[in-house]
């Protein structure tokens, strides 16, 4: 998959990698998650190939992240790449209905990122590119 970073929908991803944040603290507006080395959570995806003609629609499911790429650019929106394992497929699905995803997307000069190492505090890390 790809796609550009939303706020609302990243946590998901990543918990297809990390497992489900160990916590999820309101910091005013926004919310910090805290992802440790969980198990992944499954996902599901629907997946609507339109060539040949007529579409082939599949619900694959019990899906864990394999590889996740993260880019941003200086002032242009964060995306990312991400490979997922599907362990189950559902070809019974109908054709999906296709909605546009208008929430707020966040661009690089919005990005902090922090790590911490074996529960040290949290340190931030200049972020460029």
């Amino acid at each position: 998959m790809k796609g550009v970073v939303r706020p609302t929908s990243f946590p998901r991803l990543l918990s297809a990698y990390f497992g489900a944040p160990t916590t999820s603290t309101p910091e005013g507006t926004a919310k910090k998650h805290l992802f440790g080395a969980g198990t992944p959570v499954p996902h599901s995806v629907l997946v609507n190939r339109t060539d040949p003609s007529s579409a082939i629609t599949d619900l694959l499911y019990d899906m864990v992240g394999n590889d996740l790429t993260i880019s941003c650019e200086a002032n242009g929106f964060v995306s990312f790449e991400a490979g997922l394992l599907g362990l189950n497929n559902d070809n019974t699905q109908s054709e999906p209905t296709v909605t546009l995803d208008s929430s707020t997307r966040f661009t690089f000069d919005q990005a902090k990122v922090y790590a911490s190492i074996n529960g040290a505090a949290e340190v931030e890390f200049k972020v460029s590119s």
